[in-house]
């Protein structure tokens, strides 16, 4: 489940010469890839149009509605990984004709309606699976997502924890709930959070740059540095490359 992010720039400013710390917080339409971006290389190789359209023609076939649903869902999450938004909604909603719990639609729809701004919608798709065994961390991320988007920041860390609970390794919720925590102005939660989400995919610079703006507002400014470098070294053509070092040179200093 690759896919693009929804990014919302969390600002910090800090000392005047250090400028504004920025952290990074992923509204985005599932977990797994590193920055949430699509799998380039599956794309580019239409392996990924394949899939959807052997998915399309077994649905069609298929006589059984809980079946069709289920063939439909699995298409729909693929259109999503794809970034082709308005198909999947639409094979989502067909999905939904056949059954109206398929959980791969149902969150398909919710990612849709979460990067269209649409809270409201995600939270009416999704809440009718929340205490079923459909409920997984993919619904309850989307869900701490929307809270998030609708200002209830209580409701959203309640949705991450749930997402955490039941994956242990889901980095978009991990990363989303040390943010909001830092929000809340509760460093000393988020930082655990944090790292453990660049334990898990150390491939991740944004990670390291969350990382060390969390570990400055905890005054550990010797840790903050390793993992600002780290950041710059995994995103050396980044444009905020000049800014961040100059957050290493202060915290030096």
């Amino acid at each position: 489940m690759n896919r693009v992010e929804y990014n919302t720039y969390l600002s910090y400013i800090s000392r005047a010469t250090t400028g504004t710390l920025l952290i990074w917080l992923f509204i985005s339409a599932d977990n797994c890839k590193k920055k949430y971006q699509p799998d380039i290389d599956k794309i580019n190789s239409s392996s990924i149009n394949r899939s959807i359209n052997e998915l399309l023609i077994s649905a069609e076939s298929s006589t059984d509605d809980n079946e069709k649903a289920k063939i439909l869902g699995k298409a729909s999450t693929l259109l999503i990984e794809k970034q082709d938004y308005k198909k999947a909604a639409e094979i989502a909603r067909k999905a939904l004709e056949a059954n109206p719990t398929n959980p791969d639609a149902l969150a398909s729809l919710g990612e849709y309606y979460t990067l269209r701004n649409m809270p409201d919608e995600t939270i009416y798709f999704l809440k009718g699976l929340l205490g079923t065994k459909s409920a997984n961390d993919r619904i309850y991320y989307l869900l701490g997502n929307a809270f998030y988007m609708k200002g209830s920041r209580d409701k959203a860390v309640t949705y991450y924890h749930k997402s955490i609970d039941i994956n242990e390794n889901n980095t978009d919720a991990l990363n989303n709930l040390s943010v909001v925590y830092t929000m809340m102005h509760k460093p000393e939660k988020a930082y655990p959070l944090a790292l453990k989400t660049i334990k898990i995919k150390p491939e991740n610079s944004s990670y390291y740059k969350n990382c060390g703006i969390i570990a400055e507002k905890l005054k550990r400014n010797k840790e903050a540095v390793e993992y600002y470098k780290h950041y710059l070294d995994l995103n050396s053509n980044g444009d905020d490359r000049k800014a961040v070092e100059l957050w290493i040179k202060k915290l030096n200093s």
